[in-house]
């Protein structure tokens, strides 16, 4: 794609960019930019946050609730052609945040376990399970998340 090509793409999806997420992004000459400024929620913020290591694990439902937030990875099928040092940044982020939840789930097996809390073993095992790049050992480390359905 030439400059000149590239420009002209610019000046259409800018424009539409502009329409769809309104103040939230910041368009400036050389750049285009998430505004932090504005009002916003945003799932891989609330997951980094509530799931940081080093946080104390007493509150089981923040923490679960993170983690039900994770869908698999970080911008699945979302692509730029000819963006290397992009692709670099979506994989480290992709390899981040799996960390962070598979950390997460191997703590709340362990309290759902000490706590004897079967059904939660289990609800996770089935969900985790069926996300890319599963960990088997979170997803088979209870007999209660390998339980045959009855």
């Amino acid at each position: 794609m030439t400059e000149t090509q590239a420009k002209q793409n610019l000046r259409t999806v800018l424009p539409d960019l502009r329409r769809l997420v309104g103040d939230h992004v910041r368009i400036e000459r050389q750049t285009v930019a998430f505004d932090h400024t504005s009002a916003y929620w945003l799932d891989v913020e609330v997951i980094r946050h509530d799931l940081e290591p080093g946080r104390s694990p007493a509150d089981l439902t923040t923490r679960q609730a993170a983690v039900d937030l994770y869908q698999g990875e970080f911008l699945h099928g979302f692509y730029v052609r000819d963006a290397p040092g992009f692709e670099a940044w979506v994989l480290e982020q992709r390899e981040q945040i799996h960390a962070l939840v598979v950390n997460a789930l191997t703590v709340l097996v362990g309290e759902y376990a000490q706590r004897g809390d079967d059904a939660a073993m289990k609800r996770m095992g089935n969900s985790f399970g069926a996300w890319p790049r599963a960990s088997t050992a979170v997803v088979y480390c209870s007999p209660a998340v390998n339980a045959p359905q009855t």
